[in-house]
């Protein structure tokens, strides 16, 4: 059985990882993810967002083994939130966002059960 000290450092390092930049604006990363659709086409880029989800599945069980480290981990969900914010520009930003506030507000519903 893993320490629970070690779970609870992955949870903090993922927590700072995922605090948003203020260094670069929502409508600027935007513009780059725009761009890159735009430059690699559709098709490409959903073929990277299937690759790099199956890159952090493959480097959360080699941390569950402890063969990989937090900042490996923290690595790989980066690149899936860079394709799944493209995917979001992708297939519908505001639906996605109103997705994305629901599934909160049942998660939020679902804790204080």
């Amino acid at each position: 059985m893993e320490k629970p000290e070690r779970k609870f450092g992955f949870f903090v390092f993922l927590a700072r990882f995922l605090y948003i930049s203020e260094d670069m604006k929502e409508n600027e990363r935007e513009d780059i993810y725009r761009t890159a659709i735009s430059k690699w086409g559709d098709a490409a880029q959903i073929n990277m967002a299937y690759e790099e989800c199956g890159e952090l599945i493959t480097a959360l069980a080699r941390y569950m083994r402890g063969r990989a480290t937090a900042e490996e981990v923290l690595t790989e969900v980066a690149d899936v939130s860079i394709m799944a914010e493209q995917m979001a520009v992708l297939f519908g930003k505001e639906k996605f966002e109103e997705e994305k506030e629901r599934k909160l507000q049942r998660l939020k519903e679902r804790l204080e059960k």
